[in-house]
């Protein structure tokens, strides 16, 4: 391989080295707590005098551009057993973007297993890689869990809720005893957010003057080199 070839292929390299994106998946938000739960509420079917179908809800304030890759939970069987819908939304609720009563935009939807096994308070992480959810900085959006079994069946999980108020957004609780989408002094979820951003955008990459002077003299070697094969390609009668 000539000179020319090589100095190409160096600044090619470099070219390449300069332009190219890592993504970092990074945790975003969260309000998980180090100590022990010992707050909760309950979500889903709850027990009592008559069926009482509650929700909470939980806003929350994008902090990293990029894509929305996960967000988890944490909760612990309360009553029954069976399936429980996880749903994620677009803009908040109240006088957070939304109007009482309102879903707003569902971005992402799914489904955990509710056992009355499951005592303990664990972690459940809901996977959104391929939902492609792209998030700005500063966007509000909401996730609620409830029961996803038919109205009057009993299924309902405790969710653990934060010790200090979340600054980036606030906690709701829906029910259908025509109290809804109302505040009742709740505290914030227990939860955080897994965003992949970029770490190098590729558009507005510049690369330093060390690297301009390789690229300088990458392409002056191959200039040379070009030149060089001309004249030796020339022949005199």
């Amino acid at each position: 391989m000539n000179y020319g070839i090589r100095a190409f292929c160096l600044a090619a390299t470099l070219v390449g080295a300069t332009s190219s994106a890592h993504a970092v998946v990074t945790i975003d938000q969260s309000s998980f707590d180090a100590a022990p739960v010992t707050d909760y509420g309950y979500t889903g079917m709850v027990p009592t005098g008559f069926p009482v179908h509650q929700t909470h809800l939980q806003t929350f304030t994008v902090g990293v551009t990029g894509t929305l890759t996960q967000l988890d939970v944490k909760v612990a069987n309360y009553a029954g057993s069976g399936a429980m819908s996880f749903l994620l939304f677009n803009n908040g609720w109240l006088g957070e973007g939304v109007a009482s009563g309102s879903y707003g935009n569902v971005l992402f939807s799914s489904n955990f297993t509710n056992s009355t096994s499951d005592q303990d308070f664990r972690t459940v992480s809901f996977d959104m890689a391929a939902a492609g959810i792209a998030v700005t900085s500063g966007q509000v959006l909401s996730f609620s869990v409830r029961s996803a079994e038919a109205y009057g069946v009993i299924n309902s999980v405790k969710i653990a809720r934060t010790g200090v108020d979340y600054e980036g957004g606030k906690g709701y609780i829906a029910s259908n005893i025509g109290l809804r989408y109302l505040d009742y002094g709740t505290a914030d979820l227990q939860f955080r957010t897994l965003v992949d951003a970029p770490a190098v955008d590729p558009i507005g990459a510049v690369p330093e003057p060390a690297t301009w002077a390789m690229f300088i003299g990458g392409f002056g070697l191959v200039g040379a080199s070009m030149r060089r094969r001309q004249r030796v390609g020339v022949r005199f009668a």
